[in-house]
């Protein structure tokens, strides 16, 4: 059929449109993510598109440039009367991140510090290995039963 970036472009805007229109259509009772998806994944199977067509599409570089985009229009759609009556959940929020960044930093924290720390307080180190057995196979013996079934 056609091999040109702009034919796999008009495919995937095409199968997002079709998503989209769905969507609108059954104000959001089918999802019209779900329903792209579902396009690209029958067309996926039945082989009438290449498993790459993103990138054929030249879309894998849009994906690193568009996040901004994104979490920009997330951003003006929100509602500042809702925002500030629903104050509560914004700081549940920022104090749950906050918490989660202090507990992760902690874990590294410790993690290094066991890593430095942890030879002197126990008799192993890492210097100290055995490395005649790196390179052995393991060996399956087999036994025999006195009743000769095993």
């Amino acid at each position: 059929m056609f091999e040109n970036v702009f034919f796999y472009l008009f495919l995937c805007l095409l199968f997002f449109g079709i998503g989209d229109v769905l969507g609108t259509l059954t104000k959001a009772k089918l999802s019209s993510v779900f329903v792209s998806l579902f396009l690209f994944l029958i067309c996926f199977v039945t082989g009438l598109i290449p498993p790459d067509i993103i990138k054929q599409a030249g879309l894998t570089e849009v994906g690193k440039w568009v996040t901004p985009f994104i979490v920009f229009s997330m951003g003006t759609s929100i509602n500042l009367r809702e925002f500030i009556a629903e104050w509560r959940t914004l700081v549940t929020a920022i104090f749950s991140m906050v918490v989660v960044a202090i507990a992760g930093l902690a874990m590294i924290v410790l993690l290094l510090l066991f890593a430095l720390a942890g030879p002197l307080f126990t008799k192993y180190s890492y210097s100290v290995q055995d490395l005649e057995v790196v390179n052995i196979p393991p060996v399956m013996q087999v036994y025999h039963t006195p009743d000769g079934e095993g």
